[in-house]
């Protein structure tokens, strides 16, 4: 989490993308599982077109874990408070446990077995999002409704774990039905002997 710092300026953005362009052994290049245009989107912040780079990383359609990446973003943005309204509970999230700790340590918050219902407004201005309570499951609880305030909503849902393209890159590796990489409880291992997952700290 110490790598997370604040966006570079203008400036130090296309210092950073100048230096990246003459990188010998392209680290980021071989190392990016997503399939971005990396020489493209750098020459693009090189060139200042931040639009052009914006969809070069945009059209590969890389975004997952919408909504934790929200919420922090949010936060870096100066939000004074940035929840994450969510209808399971903490243990079914399909945030990393990295990202959903990034997020905690950014003072994000999170509401946990609640469901959106409506978003209430007066004079066009959001003033709450209506919510039911939620069962463990996931469906919400009857006559369980109430109104949290909120300013402002951000809609970020849905995701797609990129489980083909990591079974191209280690054969033999397997996934639960949530996406996540299977692994022995003890050891770690998976059944691909090219990959074993780490823990953070």
């Amino acid at each position: 989490m110490a790598g997370i710092k604040p966006a570079f300026t203008c400036q130090e953005a296309v210092v950073e993308a100048d230096r990246c362009l003459y990188c010998f052994d392209a680290p980021c290049i071989m190392a990016c599982p997503t399939g971005i245009d990396t020489p493209g989107f750098i020459q693009k912040i090189a060139a200042k077109n931040t639009a052009g780079a914006a969809h070069t990383i945009l059209s590969a359609n890389i975004l997952g874990n919408t909504a934790i990446d929200a919420v922090s973003q949010a936060k870096r943005l100066g939000a004074e408070e940035a929840i994450i309204l969510y209808r399971r509970d903490e243990t079914t999230m399909s945030a990393y446990g990295f990202e959903y700790a990034l997020a905690k340590s950014e003072r994000c918050e999170f509401m946990f077995n609640v469901s959106p219902v409506a978003i209430e407004a007066m004079d066009g201005h959001v003033t709450g999002v209506r919510l039911a309570r939620t069962d463990e499951s996931g469906k919400p609880i009857a006559d369980s409704e109430f109104v949290e305030p909120f300013d402002m909503v951000v809609q970020a849902l849905g995701q797609t774990k990129m489980t083909e393209l990591l079974r191209s890159w280690l054969p033999g590796l397997e996934f639960g039905n949530n996406g996540r990489i299977l692994t022995n409880a003890v050891t770690g291992a998976t059944r691909s002997k090219a990959s074993m997952p780490g823990k953070t700290p």
